[in-house]
């Protein structure tokens, strides 16, 4: 059809054509056939002044949509920037494990392993894995509250160093469980506080303190809170602890949010060179809503004060997945701050639901539309365009190169009903409609956009 329409224009003043990316096959045919070389452009409109922008410079392709070789081109990019920010500097003021704190490195992942004594060599191995694989960089080893445990810890640091080759911290308030780990060489302590902070004279390796009283209370009030935290940061350090975090803990939403963010506003304020920790699995774990946005705003906030660690359990079904939120959020952040922009247009991203451009379809002009619902006629074998147009679905038939008939509607069920209706296709043919039209709907309802025979997610 392109050939047919420009074998008899004048080309000589056109130094390449850009077809669809959606065009089917290899494009190579037309500039045997025209003289003229021929690539394929972006799926999108939207994209295709980006492509303009860099080309000729990107070499594009007769096959590959021209926005999958420059999406392919950013991603290797970006991947190099982040890989070079993690790698070591002259330049940090702390070091747990190979991670280091300070000097400009992002804010690093720390993902707890919940309730780890109860669980098989097996089922530690599996979760630390899952953990690394998400992103996480610290492995944490998460103890019960009611303490008892010590004589477990010893299997835990041997089984999770030879499952996984990233640093260790211990999450634990009892004195024995603390110093059991010490020796069995993990390489960071979660935590000290005004009941163990004695321990510091036997511990070498980084320590978190938090603000929590001899009672076992943690203060509402901010600037109660933060004496509390820089009171024991100075009574460790007069022990001998070299290496300290400061976490002045982060409250569940309408549970003290906004006050207790505004402690490590104000400790960042005051404590420029103290490393920090934030714990961010009080406010997602107890807020019924999606992980990644959470997670997403969390991190920029945890980006803008200098946070070192950013620390999370997955303990619940729906916070499955956090650990690779918070990983891809914090290299956003990292990317955003370096460029002096915000976390936008990055070349990564965490949309999911949504997208971030609307497809515009040109619809199909000069064709009887049958609104899903009716019937009768029966048309031979097929190819179908799909596409959403003004909040419907639709469905172009097409007996050969010119479509003579589409399908409108809301209703994926509909429309197919009225398809095979008026459709002489076979039981493959039916299946793949039957799915892509369903992928359609689903993605009108998301308000997400929706290309025949891509992933919606």
């Amino acid at each position: 059809v392109i050939i047919n329409e420009l074998c008899e224009e004048n080309l000589d003043d056109i130094s390449a054509i850009l077809v669809p990316g959606s065009v089917k096959g290899d494009v190579s045919i037309i500039t045997q056939n025209l003289g003229v070389d021929c690539f394929k452009g972006p799926t999108n409109i939207s994209d295709l002044s980006v492509v303009l922008n860099m080309f000729p410079g990107v070499k594009l392709s007769t096959k590959i949509p021209a926005d999958e070789i420059l999406r392919t081109k950013i991603e290797e990019g970006i991947k190099e920037e982040i890989k070079d920010a993690y790698a070591p500097k002259g330049e940090y003021s702390m070091k747990i494990g190979d991670v280091y704190l300070g000097g400009g490195y992002p804010t690093h992942v720390l993902a707890e392993i919940v309730d780890a004594p109860l669980l098989s060599d097996d089922e530690l191995t599996e979760r630390a894995r899952y953990y690394v694989d998400s992103g996480a960089e610290i492995i944490d080893i998460g103890m019960l509250s009611e303490g008892g445990y010590s004589s477990e810890i010893e299997r835990l640091v041997d089984v999770l160093r030879s499952a996984v080759n990233v640093p260790l911290s211990i999450d634990s308030l009892n004195e024995k469980e603390i110093l059991s780990a010490v020796d069995a060489g993990v390489d960071l302590v979660m935590s000290l506080d005004e009941t163990n902070y004695e321990l510091a004279s036997s511990i070498e390796v980084p320590a978190v303190v938090i603000p929590r009283d001899a009672d076992g209370r943690i203060p509402r009030e901010i600037n109660n809170r933060l004496n509390l935290i820089e009171t024991l940061i100075n009574q460790v350090g007069d022990l001998g602890l070299k290496h300290v975090i400061a976490d002045p803990i982060l409250e569940p939403l309408n549970l003290g949010f906004a006050g207790s963010l505004t402690s490590y506003y104000e400790f960042r304020e005051k404590n420029p060179e103290i490393a920090m920790l934030m714990g961010v699995g009080n406010v997602t774990e107890l807020f019924d809503a999606d992980s990644i946005g959470i997670n997403a705003l969390l991190a920029g906030i945890a980006s803008e004060l200098n946070i070192d660690i950013i620390f999370t359990p997955e303990a619940s079904v729906k916070t499955r997945g956090s650990v690779k939120e918070l990983a891809k959020a914090v290299q956003m952040m990292w990317l955003a701050k370096k460029r002096d922009q915000t976390p936008k247009d990055l070349g990564i991203n965490l949309l999911c639901v949504k997208d971030k451009r609307k497809n515009i379809e040109k619809p199909v002009e000069n064709v009887k539309i049958v609104r899903a619902g009716n019937a009768p006629d029966s048309l031979e074998e097929c190819m179908f365009r799909i596409y959403l147009s003004n909040n419907e679905i639709m469905v172009v038939y097409y007996p050969g190169d010119k479509p003579t008939i589409a399908f409108k509607g809301k209703d994926a069920s509909n429309i197919c009903k009225e398809i095979i209706q008026r459709v002489s296709i076979g039981n493959e043919h039916a299946a793949y409609l039957g799915r892509e039209i369903n992928k359609a709907e689903i993605a009108l309802k998301l308000g997400k956009n929706y290309v025949q025979d891509e992933e919606l997610f």
